[in-house]
């Protein structure tokens, strides 16, 4: 029996506004890989110049981050912001991106869910493809290879209506991280030894 982390499935409406821009949301530390997220973005904004990326979080690398920023000319294009509740900037964003190199149970996922924003995810060990079941409720990409992020990044965008359509779906199929349910299996796993 799996046991996931208990969420709170809070109904929340979509935003009306949606701005064009990708957004990901963590610490600025390796394990999150924003260096590779940078490296896939810079081939993005030169297919499509229009889109933005918005980077929400603190950490030690976000000086390497912005230098990095700076050499591919991308300092008007991509904004940080220190971390804060991300829901509202999420939720009016095109696209989610976790570029992790590995993960437990990314909440962040789940979250994004909730607010209806498309998901695209490294497969990476653990929690992601589960999350999505093998991308039937978002997409996956290979682990620390910008380039097929960014291809990833623009496919969907191209083709933005089938990604919305996941998105809803993974709306929709949330009940199995639902709080109330998460903790009867908590009880339920804890009675066999009391």
């Amino acid at each position: 029996v799996n046991i996931y982390n208990p969420i709170e499935i809070k109904k929340i409406r979509k935003s009306k506004k949606i701005n064009n821009r990708i957004i990901s949301v963590g610490r600025l530390e390796n394990q999150k890989n924003f260096l590779g997220l940078v490296r896939a973005f810079d081939i993005v904004s030169k297919k499509l110049p229009e889109i933005q990326l918005l980077i929400v979080g603190s950490g030690q690398e976000k000086k390497e981050l912005q230098i990095l920023c700076k050499l591919l000319n991308l300092s008007k294009k991509v904004v940080f912001k220190e971390y804060q509740n991300p829901d509202k900037l999420i939720n009016s964003s095109k696209l989610f991106v976790l570029n992790s190199l590995w993960e437990g149970l990314p909440n962040i996922l789940i979250e994004t869910q909730i607010l209806k924003t498309p998901i695209l995810s490294t497969n990476c060990f653990s929690g992601p493809s589960e999350i999505l079941i093998n991308e039937k409720l978002g997409y996956l990409t290979p682990v620390n290879n910008h380039i097929k992020l960014a291809n990833k990044i623009i496919f969907i965008l191209k083709n933005y209506d089938r990604a919305q359509k996941k998105a809803l779906i993974a709306s929709q199929n949330l009940k199995r991280f639902e709080k109330n349910s998460q903790c009867k299996k908590y009880e339920l796993f804890l009675s066999r030894f009391y």
